[in-house]
């Protein structure tokens, strides 16, 4: 995982590859789809703890739907070009002493989804919806996500006109247009592909095994906790084949209080993070056996 941002695009494809190639003749009966990943780092996190190769190529985190379906957005990448031919004409865009959230930023402003899923056709999507808590900025006929990794930006490739709050009225129209455009057109561009809500929150508390304490901003957690069910309530609605995960009620469902990425809301701890995956493989061993079944035993 590490060669994704130290090997060039097409040199880390041809590693990956490679690597799924060995383990579709090792193991012909494994877990062997491409997936994509949509939200927060730490969704990554808990996939990694899966039987199955987990491929940074497809990781999507500090974006926004709205950011990749605006207006000016040409949905499908129509122009056929790689990530490679829009990194030649993309001009100036992000600087990030983060070389990873620098990768993340360039994906959204290119809106690289879109091209990721013309060339992978993953099988599946997962995503939480953590990033959709950051505000909006509106940049001419598009949307920048006003994520962490855009604040410390020391490079943004546009001025930046407007800010659109996450709790107005205006974002979740904004949102929810956006998410209808989204989901049409990640089944139009993917076709078959299967999504996985993973809903995830801001954790409430903080500490570790021996005991909890609330986060200090707690209030706010819950206000931005109870406008993230509506999404996920929205999405599902549009979405009513989705697997849907809901860990945020297991008790061992709070951020590590000595996390290497930092104590903070959107984080969790590793035990509950391997508890999630484990969810993740029963519920999708699950849907694959019924599947089977009704392919053995068709009505």
């Amino acid at each position: 995982a590490m060669q994704f941002h130290r090997k060039a695009p097409e040199d880390f494809r041809e590693l990956a590859a490679n690597h799924r190639a060995f383990l579709a003749g090792a193991f012909p009966g494994g877990r062997n789809e491409v997936y994509v990943t949509w939200g927060g780092y730490n969704l990554n996190k808990i996939l990694t703890h899966m039987d199955w190769l987990h491929d940074p190529a497809c990781r999507f985190n500090f974006s926004s739907i709205a950011a990749v379906c605006g207006e000016a957005c040409e949905i499908g990448a129509a122009d056929g070009k790689t990530e490679e031919q829009h990194d030649a004409a993309g001009g100036e865009g992000f600087c990030h002493r983060n070389r990873y959230r620098q990768i993340m930023l360039e994906r959204e402003r290119k809106r690289s989804i879109w091209t990721v899923l013309r060339e992978q056709k993953p099988a599946w999507f997962f995503l939480d919806f953590l990033e959709e808590r950051f505000d909006l900025l509106g940049s001419g006929e598009r949307y920048y996500t006003a994520s962490d990794a855009w604040e410390g930006a020391e490079r943004r490739p546009a001025e930046v006109q407007r800010r659109v709050s996450r709790f107005s009225t205006e974002c979740t129209e904004i949102w929810m247009k956006a998410a209808r455009t989204f989901f049409a057109e990640v089944r139009s561009t993917a076709p078959g592909i299967r999504f996985v809500f993973v809903e995830n929150y801001l954790s409430e508390t903080c500490g570790d095994l021996t005991g909890q304490q609330e986060f200090a901003e707690i209030g706010q957690i819950r206000q931005t906790n109870a406008l993230l069910a509506t999404y996920y309530a929205y999405a599902e609605e549009l979405c009513p084949d989705a697997v849907v995960i809901r860990p945020a009620d297991d008790p061992l469902y709070f951020t590590d209080r000595k996390y290497e990425y930092g104590a903070i809301p959107p984080h969790l701890n590793e035990l509950v993070n391997q508890k999630i995956a484990k969810k993740i493989e029963e519920k999708l061993d699950n849907v694959r056996g019924k599947e089977r079944k009704c392919q053995k035993y068709p009505l």
